[in-house]
Formats: structure tokens, C-alpha cells, sequence
């Protein structure tokens, strides 16, 4: 994500009983690393800084996989909300 202050907070509301959230920066200017830091998800880990977007999509998902512990990875971009119950229908 890059940018996304104003929807991340409520994506990541719908995938918060996950039993892990990877999120990467791709550069933000704003705060949206801020916003996440301050909701205290103890199953999130942040990458902040360690990816440089290269216009890249999947190169970016790709990263962001690299960084999952799980055998099974449910990607969604940071405007997109997860149906209520969802990562319950997921699993």
C-alpha cells in the first residue's frame, strides 16, 4: 500500500482475526504507517522502507509473500474490504 491513511484502517478492521497480517509500504508520504501502528494488532507486521515501488504490482505482491509465514495467503489491496466474516469463509 502506499498512501491509503484514509482506508486502511477499516481494511484492516475486516482481516483483523487473521492469524497473520503482513502489510508493505510502498513509500508513503502521509500516515498511513502511523494509522496501522496505532491500531496494536498483535498478528501484524509492517514493512516499512524496505520495499522502493518500482510500478510493479506484482513484483510488490511478491515482496509482500516473501514476508508471509503462512502456508495459505489471502491478498487484498488496501481500498478493498473484506465481507464481514470473511477470513472465517476464507479459512
Amino acid at each position: 500500500m502506499k498512501n491509503e491513511a484514509q482506508l486502511i484502517a477499516a481494511c484492516l478492521e475486516r482481516v483483523k482475526s487473521a492469524d497473520e497480517i503482513v502489510v508493505v509500504d510502498t513509500g508513503s508520504t502521509d500516515n498511513t504507517c502511523d494509522v496501522i501502528r496505532s491500531l496494536g494488532l498483535p498478528n501484524l507486521r509492517l514493512s516499512e522502507g524496505e520495499y522502493k515501488w518500482n510500478d510493479h504490482f506484482a513484483e510488490a505482491r511478491n515482496f509482500a509473500l516473501g514476508k508471509t509465514s503462512m502456508p495459505w495467503v489471502l491478498s487484498i489491496d488496501a481500498d478493498n474490504l473484506l465481507e464481514p466474516g470473511g477470513v472465517r469463509k476464507a479459512r
